[in-house]
């Protein structure tokens, strides 16, 4: 059973895609949320990485590339998020 929604940090999706394993995802979510500091932190680099080819892969629908810190939704998913994952979001 797919959940809805996941808001996802650069670790989960660099490390699950170095071990060729980042394409479970899709099948346990249907969207994920990654807030664009994120994303920028994944596909910033200037070396052949795993998840930006992972990231590429990934259709609009499933992808959710930024957050607006006044949506309600993000307001509502932040507030079960720790300190540091907050951050990362308003950033």
């Amino acid at each position: 059973m797919k959940s809805d929604k996941l808001v996802v940090n650069a670790s989960p999706i660099i490390s699950l895609a170095k071990i060729g394993c980042a394409d479970f995802l899709p099948e346990l979510f249907a969207q994920f949320i990654i807030p664009e500091g994120v994303f920028e932190e994944i596909t910033s680099h200037k070396y052949h990485d795993p998840a930006i080819e992972w990231l590429k892969a990934q259709n609009d629908q499933t992808i959710i590339k930024s957050i607006g810190v006044m949506d309600s939704e993000y307001l509502m998913i932040s507030s079960r998020l720790p300190c540091g994952s907050l951050e990362k979001l308003i950033r």
